[in-house]
């Protein structure tokens, strides 16, 4: 996934991807992503597990310097 920190706080995007073999992307927009986490229950629960999972692996990435 990328991306999809700016579709939470609004900031511009942390990082560029380019692909090296052609891809299939889902665009989705700040508006119906606020969509889809009304509309779906538990959605909400598991991106904020997902991004702790993603800070944990950061610190100890980082703690690994």
């Amino acid at each position: 996934p990328f991306g999809e920190l700016s579709l939470i706080d609004g900031k511009p995007r942390s990082a560029t991807v380019i692909a090296e073999a052609p891809i299939v992307l889902l665009v989705i927009h700040t508006r119906s992503f606020g969509d889809l986490l009304d509309a779906i229950p538990g959605l909400q629960k598991k991106i904020l597990l997902a991004l702790c999972e993603r800070l944990r692996s950061a610190d100890v990435a980082l703690a690994s310097l």
